[in-house]
């Protein structure tokens, strides 16, 4: 289980905790008066402006809003992909605001797993060779980078799809190996932009009903979309306007999109689990 560097600073006190939360437990993730202003032109352009947000273990959030409300920048920021301007950013209890890059790298790898609407696969590799590639830079030894990719991707249906390029496999498989490669280290969150924009509507519900039977399991997921019936796979709905949240609820029973309770087609019965959940996560320890 990966550990607080000794370089991070423990988290200033927190103020009284939100009704979702259990006393004394800190979030899993903090964002706290967090802007994002980008100097690309002679203009600066706001992005982000006082997020304040929690977001808890166990969690399924849907952050949506209309294009350039700041979804995908919020998410980046989540997943320590870009910087805040300003503001704080806390991972169970630590802060991790103004860490430098290689340290910042080192949590990217272990505790987050991404999940993009264009797949990013590398398209010279195999799926399971995709699949092992956040493994290699974790320092994982070879035969253990083999056994779980294909344990993830024989869970995931695609153990006769293994050694197949990505040129080779539709969009839905595409976007299985990817989750698959997001789940290699165990992370202790899931962030997903437009996980379904390129995929048609069969395929991406069966991917967001992966993406629900994986949070049934535990696991801790972000979702970005502009898509309420994308949205609606979730547990709780944040949303964004002008880089501001406007709104923050659970959603009822009534509004959400459950996958079927048998579990989507993709999950063998006795299948082994994926490496993955909220207790793979980042601990504070004193003298780490």
């Amino acid at each position: 289980m990966a550990r607080v560097d000794e370089a991070m600073m423990p988290a200033t006190p927190a103020t009284p905790a939100a009704p979702r939360e259990q006393a004394n437990e800190a979030p899993l993730i903090w964002l706290r008066g967090v802007t994002k202003v980008y100097y690309t032109t002679r203009t600066p352009v706001p992005a982000l402006n006082g997020i304040d947000l929690k977001i808890q273990p166990g969690e399924f959030v849907s952050v949506m809003g209309p294009s350039g409300s700041g979804k995908s920048t919020l998410l980046h920021i989540l997943g320590a992909l870009d910087l805040p301007t300003s503001g704080e950013y806390l991972l169970e209890g630590v802060r991790i605001t103004g860490l430098p890059d290689r340290k910042l790298s080192r949590i990217r790898n272990r505790h987050f797993g991404f999940v993009f609407q264009n797949y990013n696969l590398f398209p010279e590799l195999t799926a399971v060779e995709n699949v092992e590639v956040p493994m290699l830079y974790a320092g994982v030894r070879a035969a253990e980078r083999r056994r779980r990719a294909e344990m993830l991707l024989e869970r995931f249906g695609l153990g006769h799809r293994m050694n197949h390029r990505p040129s080779e496999l539709s969009g839905g498989e595409q976007q299985r190996v990817a989750i698959a490669r997001a789940l290699a280290n165990g992370p202790t969150l899931l962030l997903a932009d437009e996980p379904t924009g390129n995929l048609p509507t069969a395929h991406g519900e069966e991917i967001m009903s992966l993406l629900q039977e994986l949070n049934d399991e535990g696991m801790t997921i972000v979702v970005v979309t502009h898509d309420w019936r994308i949205a609606s796979y979730g547990k709780r709905l944040v949303e964004l306007q002008d880089g501001r949240i406007v709104g923050d609820r659970l959603l009822a029973p009534a509004e959400r999109r459950l996958r079927p309770s048998a579990g989507v087609s993709t999950q063998a019965e006795g299948q082994a689990r994926a490496p993955a959940g909220p207790g793979a996560g980042f601990e504070a320890a004193s003298g780490a």
